[in-house]
């Protein structure tokens, strides 16, 4: 085999920013070896830490039992995987299992260790080529206001029909549905505009924070 021949990374878990390559061959169908690498998120006294972690995983090298015990905490069986790929997929599925299994006691080579994600993701895109973004999540303090308002809603829907808690169950649906129409009338009327935090996404997948709720395309927050 020659190791100097490696497919291009391809990403293939956005959670651990797992990203993966073929060594011997041009691309991963059929390929029996791989280099992985990831993040992994570790709890520590001061709060949390993030290490990178890479290694080569031969396929070759395992035996039925030992492929049937990686694969069984994933899928439940060996026939249940291969259910659910294509033949060519198998040995890079079973790899990114192997190396998941065994990620947790790997030593960290020195310096890729990281105080926050975005150091993490920044250092694996610099080894791949690829561009790693994490995916954004609402801080703290957004998701308490985002409860303020539902928690609002709710009391307001509650006075209005004369009901009591335990005669109008919380409804997330009916709740988002008065909140939407609330903020759309504040704004279409009287240009009022409500600090209700969301994560949107585009259509290449790439996120930004929300502040204000927006109804139409020349409203969208500047």
């Amino acid at each position: 085999m020659n190791k100097d021949l490696k497919s291009p990374w391809i990403l293939t878990d956005d959670a651990s920013s797992q990203c993966l390559r073929a060594i011997g061959q041009l691309d991963t169908e059929f390929a029996t070896v791989f280099e992985l690498i990831d993040i992994l998120t570790v709890g520590t006294m001061e709060g949390k830490e993030f290490h990178i972690c890479q290694s080569i995983v031969d396929t070759s090298k395992y035996t039925p039992d030992q492929i049937s015990g990686y694969l069984e905490p994933y899928y439940g069986s060996v026939e249940a995987c291969k259910s659910f790929y294509e033949e060519s997929e198998f040995n890079q599925i079973l790899a990114e299992c192997i190396f998941e299994t065994d990620t947790p006691g790997m030593d960290v080579p020195e310096g890729m260790c990281f105080k926050t994600r975005a150091e993490a993701d920044k250092a694996i895109s610099s080894i791949t080529g690829l561009n790693i973004a994490p995916e954004l999540e609402l801080t703290q303090e957004m998701i308490e206001r985002n409860d303020e308002i539902d928690n609002a809603v709710y009391a307001l829907i509650l006075t209005l029909t004369e009901k009591t808690e335990d005669e109008l169950e919380w409804d997330m649906e009916l709740i988002g549905d008065i909140t939407d129409a609330i903020i759309s009338e504040l704004w279409h009327s009287h240009k009022m505009r409500v600090r209700h935090p969301s994560i949107e996404t585009d259509e290449d997948g790439n996120q930004s924070y929300i502040k204000y709720d927006y109804w139409d395309e020349e409203d969208k927050n500047p």
